[in-house]
């Protein structure tokens, strides 16, 4: 995935993650309000359009002031200042005998009609109502919470799974016959060429090496190298380099052949491809051959395999 479409998709997630966050709360504050018979279009606006969710803080303060009370009968919603439930008629608060005014526990006489209260033993049986739990509001709050947090997590994936912005070299050569004859000088890598052209002669072989580059200007830089061996390649049309990243795998190489088997195709006969990378990361590889992926053996080894390297460590570089 390139850095382009990664920033691409991370914007996309971002805004539709935010916009649910939003909506769920936007739901959630026009309905309340209407209930507690506060102005839903206004405070849905405040808590929606207000950034850093101020809005929704605001709504949450100011709506504590409206008790959300409910019978303990039947659980009809009922105000602080009913006597008794207009759904069960079950008695919630005490009243004047005589005007039925509403009346606290500690009141002795009635403020409206100057009628003395009834002793609280000679009360009626009251049950108080009881405030609503809003299972709602937890939901919601469980959202702000996870939403970001998800969406960090997304983002920390999808940065991870793009190749980092360092400095990086690839090369991608590939070797004729005659070529080829040099790794008679490394018995290791010959030796590793004649057996797997005993083997089948359709698969494809590849020697892996994965080490440090020992460089001061550069510390922590990796090197991955390919031999990749194919004895029953056609004449080739083209070689070509590319990179898949995923979050489970990192980076891969994906080196595409074309080959033919034209005998009157101008090119040469390279079986042996050899792919060189430096980065700050280790690259998997990834085969195509003729539009279609194929499997390969790897046999992994503890040095450079290219003849370049060879080259360098004999002291013979830029005679070949």
């Amino acid at each position: 995935m390139s850095i382009a479409s990664t920033m691409i998709l991370s914007i996309l997630l971002s805004g539709g993650l935010l916009l649910l966050l939003f909506a769920v709360i936007g739901f959630y504050v026009w309905r309340d309000a209407s209930r507690r018979k506060m102005n839903p279009v206004l405070w849905t606006l405040v808590a929606v359009i207000a950034p850093a969710f101020v809005g929704f803080i605001i709504y949450l303060l100011v709506r504590s002031h409206f008790p959300d009370l409910a019978c303990p009968s039947c659980g009809t919603a009922v105000e602080k200042t009913y006597v008794v439930c207009p759904g069960c008629g079950v008695r919630l608060k005490r009243a004047c005998t005589k005007c039925g005014f509403p009346a606290e526990e500690n009141w002795v006489v009635c403020p409206k009609c100057a009628e003395p209260l009834l002793d609280s033993e000679n009360v009626p049986e009251i049950t108080p109502p009881v405030r609503k739990k809003d299972q709602a509001l937890w939901k919601v709050l469980l959202l702000i919470f996870l939403i970001p947090a998800l969406l960090f997590t997304l983002l920390c994936i999808l940065n991870l799974s793009v190749p980092s912005g360092g400095l990086q070299a690839s090369s991608l050569r590939s070797y004729d016959e005659e070529k080829m004859e040099q790794y008679q000088e490394i018995p290791e890598i010959w030796d590793w060429l004649q057996s797997s052209r005993e083997k089948d002669p359709e698969g494809v072989y590849v020697l892996g090496y994965q080490g440090g580059i020992e460089n001061e200007e550069s510390p922590g830089r990796k090197e991955t190298v390919y031999l990749i061996y194919r004895p029953s390649t056609g004449y080739m049309k083209a070689v070509n380099e590319g990179a898949r990243s995923s979050f489970w795998r990192g980076t891969d190489t994906v080196i595409t052949f074309e080959d033919t088997f034209d005998p009157g195709w101008s090119h040469a006969y390279y079986p042996l491809t050899c792919y060189v990378y430096e980065g700050d990361e280790y690259r998997g590889l990834e085969l195509v051959v003729n539009g279609r992926s194929v499997d390969y053996e790897l046999q992994e080894i503890d040095f450079d395999p290219s003849l370049e390297a060879y080259y360098v460590r004999t002291g013979i570089f830029g005679e070949r």
